[in-house]
């Protein structure tokens, strides 16, 4: 059972990632994506646009339709309008939940690794000392992955596909 759980657990942490790619859906309307893009910017303070020439704007009050782009360029502090159909990616700061994530793998590889390198308690109270062994692991892991992401923060990027 024990190796059943860290399997999973060592699965689950080499998928998880702490940045996050947002691209269009195959059944998605190029309307409803760049509707979803300027939701998910609208209370961005820095957003990183780059283009098809590799020229990036630091921005922010981004509005994109399906022919134009317009944004606040946070350098020139003035409103630029491009075309939308050369930019490749938008990047951000993470949006917080790589902390929460953080504290979830955390906690559950610390309360595994814990709970396999335990030894049991011979007594009455082995059951309590394998719980004690396991609420310290879950603890120090998940203040592990807290500060982990605290740290190094991820980033959110949405991709334009060409």
């Amino acid at each position: 059972m024990k190796k059943i759980i860290a399997a999973i657990l060592i699965s689950s942490l080499l998928f998880s990632n702490c940045a996050y790619d947002i691209s269009k859906g195959r059944d998605q309307s190029e309307q409803n994506f760049y509707s979803k893009v300027n939701k998910i910017c609208e209370d961005k303070d820095e957003l990183l646009i780059v283009t098809t020439d590799n020229k990036t704007y630091r921005a922010n009050k981004l509005l994109m339709t399906i022919d134009t782009t317009s944004f606040y360029d946070l350098d020139l502090n003035q409103f630029e309008k491009i075309n939308t159909e050369n930019i490749t990616k938008i990047e951000f700061p993470g949006t917080g939940t790589g902390t929460l994530e953080g504290l979830m793998f955390g906690g559950l590889a610390g309360g595994v690794i814990a709970n396999i390198l335990s030894n049991p308690v011979v007594g009455t109270h082995a059951r309590e000392g394998k719980a004690i062994y396991l609420m310290l692991g879950i603890a120090g892991g998940a203040i592990i992955g807290i500060l982990y992401n605290i740290l190094y923060p991820s980033n959110t990027t949405i991709y334009f596909k060409k």
